[in-house]
C-alpha cells in the first residue's frame, strides 16, 4: 500500500462520510417538516 493510495481511501472515507451526514441532515428536516405540519 503506497501512500498516495492510503490518501486516495482517507478521501474516499471522507466522501462516504459527508454523504452519510448530508442523508441524516436531510432525513431530520423531513421529520421537522412533518411534525410541524
Amino acid at each position: 500500500m503506497t501512500y498516495t493510495a492510503l490518501i486516495m481511501a482517507m478521501m474516499m472515507m471522507m466522501m462516504m462520510m459527508a454523504m452519510v451526514m448530508v442523508m441524516v441532515m436531510a432525513m431530520a428536516m423531513v421529520m421537522v417538516m412533518v411534525i410541524l405540519y
